[in-house]
C-alpha cells in the first residue's frame, strides 16, 4: 500500500485551513457587528432615491441593487448574531452610547420600502413597510425599557450622543411609509396614523434635543465622544420636514388634514428653518 503523497496533501491542507479561517473570519465580524450597521442600507437608499427622482436612472438602480444586496448580507449576519452572540446583542441594548443604532433597521426597512414603490412594486414595498413599523414598535419598547432598567455605575445623560436621534429619525420614515400607503391605498386610517406618528417623531425630536444638549452642557467633552453620530441631529430634522411635507401632498378633503394641515405646515416649516 503507497501512503498518501506529501505534495497531494500539502495544497489540500492549506486550502482546508484558508477556508476554515476564512469562514471563522466571517463568523467572527458578523458576531461583532455594530447596531447601527444598517445605516449603510439606509444611506444607499435615500442616494438612490435621489437619483431616481433627478432621473438618473442607471446609477440609481445601481445604489438599489447595493442596497438590497448589502441588506440581505446584513439581515443574515444579524441572524448569526443573535444566534451565537445573544448575550452582546442584549448588552448592546443595554449601552446608552450604541442602543439606538438598532433604529436604523427601521429606517433601512423603511427605505427600501420607499424604493420598491417608486419602481411600483406594491407587493416589496408594503412587505417592508410592514416590516418597519413592526421593528419599530418592537424596539420603541425594548430600548427605552433595556436602558432604564440596566444596572450601571454613572449616570446615563453621560453616554447619550447623537446616535439618540435614530429613534426619531426610524419613526419619521415609517410616517413616510404610513403617508405612502394613504396615497397609494386612498386610506383615511393610513393618512391618520401618518400625522400621528410624525407627531410621535417630532416630539421624541425635541424631547431628544434637549437631552443631547443637556449631555454637552453639563459633562464634559471628550475628543472621543464627539463622534460623527451628532451629524444625525441634522438628519432627524430633514427627514421630520420631508415627513411633514408628504403629508401635505395628502388629499384635503381627508378629516385628518382638513383638523391638522395647518398645524403641520407650520412645525414642519419651523424645523426647517433650523
Amino acid at each position: 500500500m503507497h501512503s498518501p503523497d506529501a505534495s497531494t496533501q500539502g495544497p489540500l491542507s492549506s486550502r482546508s485551513t484558508l477556508s476554515s479561517d476564512g469562514k471563522t473570519s466571517i463568523a467572527r465580524s458578523f458576531a461583532s457587528m455594530p447596531p447601527a450597521s444598517f445605516a449603510f442600507v439606509m444611506a444607499t437608499g435615500i442616494v438612490s432615491t435621489g437619483l431616481k427622482l433627478a432621473d438618473a436612472e442607471l446609477p440609481s438602480r445601481i445604489l438599489f441593487v447595493i442596497a438590497v444586496l448589502g441588506a440581505a448580507i446584513l439581515a443574515v449576519g444579524l441572524m448569526i448574531r443573535l444566534g451565537r452572540s445573544f448575550g452582546d446583542v442584549m448588552a448592546d441594548l443595554r449601552a446608552p452610547a450604541r442602543a439606538f443604532g438598532f433604529f436604523t433597521l427601521v429606517a433601512a426597512a423603511n427605505m427600501l420600502s420607499t424604493r420598491f414603490d417608486l419602481f411600483g412594486w406594491r407587493a416589496p414595498a408594503l412587505t417592508q413597510a410592514v416590516l418597519g413599523a413592526l421593528l419599530w414598535f418592537i424596539l420603541t419598547y425594548a430600548v427605552p425599557t433595556q436602558l432604564l432598567f440596566a444596572e450601571r455605575q454613572r449616570s446615563i445623560i453621560e453616554d447619550i450622543n447623537g446616535s439618540w436621534f435614530l429613534w426619531a429619525v426610524g419613526t419619521q420614515s415609517v410616517a413616510l411609509t404610513a403617508t405612502m400607503a394613504a396615497r397609494v391605498y386612498e386610506s383615511a386610517l393610513m393618512a391618520a396614523a401618518a400625522v400621528g406618528l410624525w407627531a410621535v417623531g417630532v416630539a421624541l425630536y425635541l424631547i431628544l434635543a434637549t437631552l443631547v444638549t443637556i449631555r454637552l452642557l453639563l459633562h464634559a467633552i471628550e475628543q472621543e465622544p464627539l463622534s460623527p453620530t451628532y451629524w444625525i441631529y441634522m438628519g432627524a430634522t430633514a427627514i421630520s420636514v420631508l415627513a411633514g411635507a408628504q403629508i401635505l401632498h395628502l388629499p384635503s378633503e381627508l378629516p385628518v388634514m382638513a383638523a391638522t394641515a395647518p398645524i403641520v405646515s407650520g412645525i414642519s416649516y419651523m424645523l426647517w428653518a433650523l
